[in-house]
C-alpha cells in the first residue's frame, strides 16, 4: 500500500513539474514585437477601424472610444456579467454594422496570422 501512495505521489510530482516547466517556459517567451505585423494589414485594419469611427455620431463616437490610458479598454468579457461602457454592437445601424464587421474582420484576421505564426516559429524552434 505504501509503495503504491510512494509510486502516485511521485508522478504526480513529476506531472507538476512538467506542467510548471511548461507554463514557465510560455512566460519568458518575448512577446511578439509589432513589428511582424505585415505594413498591408496595419492599413487594412487602421482604414476599417477609420470608416467605422467616421460613421459614427457624436454620441455614439464618444462612447466607441477610451482614452488609451483609460482602463475600462481592459474591462471586458464574453459573458456579459457586469455593467460595461463603450457602444453596444445593437446601437449601430444596419449600415455600419458591415463597416463594424470589415473591422473586426481585418483585426481579426490579423492576430489569427500573427498567432499561428508565433505558433510556428516556436514550434520549429524546439
Amino acid at each position: 500500500m505504501k509503495k503504491t501512495l510512494w509510486i502516485g505521489t511521485a508522478i504526480l510530482a513529476l506531472a507538476a513539474a512538467m506542467i510548471f516547466i511548461s507554463f514557465r517556459n510560455q512566460l519568458n517567451d518575448p512577446a511578439e514585437p509589432a513589428e511582424s505585423t505585415p505594413p498591408v494589414l496595419k492599413d487594412k485594419v487602421a482604414r476599417a477601424a477609420s470608416e467605422l469611427l467616421a460613421s459614427l455620431d457624436n454620441t455614439q463616437r464618444q462612447k466607441a472610444v477610451f482614452a488609451f490610458e483609460d482602463d475600462e479598454r481592459f474591462r471586458w468579457h464574453f459573458i456579459p456579467d457586469f455593467d460595461r461602457k463603450g457602444l453596444r454592437f445593437e446601437e449601430i445601424m444596419t449600415p455600419r454594422k458591415t463597416k463594424s464587421g470589415k473591422c473586426f474582420r481585418q483585426y481579426s484576421v490579423t492576430k489569427a496570422t500573427k498567432s499561428t505564426q508565433h505558433y510556428y516559429a516556436r514550434e520549429c524552434a524546439a
